[in-house]
């Protein structure tokens, strides 16, 4: 898996790379520079919905299932040409479930780690590193592994535990920022896909299951789209 991640990034790099050769080349004379940025943002959004499988005190079965929750992300990127960008972040996703129940739980929860290359439709000042044009609108593509996927469940005396083995995925990104000196504000979408979680184990009450409790949670559907909005910094 981790070979896989290293070649697809490096296919992205070597992409970008050859693409904007030509641009490289027709801008001679304009001293270019490399800039680092950090980004830290907040958002959220929604995966398959999962059935929790929920009960009440009286053994009432209840139709649970996650829906939307918070996502928390931390970025770094680094200019490889004045207008492209490579993006490393990583995160943490939570999805809680669709309505509160008395006494009951329940979550979805992994932590993505994710590389992006992005085309940034901005000019940049050639003797600083200061925006030139405050706003700026930028679109990428990218791939993600997804660590220790975990659904939670809690009701009528019930509480499971299941854990998913890491996956890998890939994701579109496009988003809007805008400028105040070094810093800025930006919010943008991400639609993930390709993300396949495989059961891997449970614990319900104590007692260990090797095999899914439920067919519905013996694979999910890591599909995702996302917003997210927060501030950022360029070096």
């Amino acid at each position: 898996m981790k070979t896989k991640i290293m070649l697809l990034v490096s296919f992205l790099i070597s992409l970008i790379l050859f693409s904007n050769g030509i641009e490289i080349q027709a801008e001679e004379g304009i001293k270019k520079e490399s800039t680092f940025y950090l980004r830290v943002g907040i958002g959220g959004g929604g995966v398959e919905a999962i059935p929790l499988k929920m009960w009440t005190n009286e053994n009432e079965e209840v139709e649970v299932k996650t829906w939307v929750g918070g996502h928390f992300n931390f970025d770094i990127g680094y200019f490889i040409l004045p207008n492209v960008g490579l993006e490393l972040g990583i995160g943490r996703h939570k999805n809680g479930i669709e309505a509160q129940i008395k006494g009951g739980d329940g979550y979805f929860q992994r932590v993505p780690f994710g590389a992006t290359g992005i085309y940034h439709f901005f000019v940049k000042d050639p003797l600083s590193q200061a925006f030139t044009i405050k706003l700026n609108a930028y679109g990428g593509v990218g791939v993600g592994y997804y660590m220790s996927p975990e659904l939670y469940r809690e009701g009528a005396g019930v509480k499971t535990t299941v854990n998913y083995d890491d996956a890998f995925g890939y994701h579109i990104l496009v988003g809007s920022s805008f400028a105040i000196d070094k810093f800025f504000l930006f919010i943008d979408m991400k639609y993930a896909f390709g993300v396949k979680y495989q059961f891997k184990e449970a614990v319900q009450n104590g007692i260990n299951y090797t095999t899914p409790l439920f067919d519905e949670w013996g694979e999910i559907d890591g599909s995702t789209l996302s917003f997210k909005l927060g501030v950022g910094y360029s070096f």
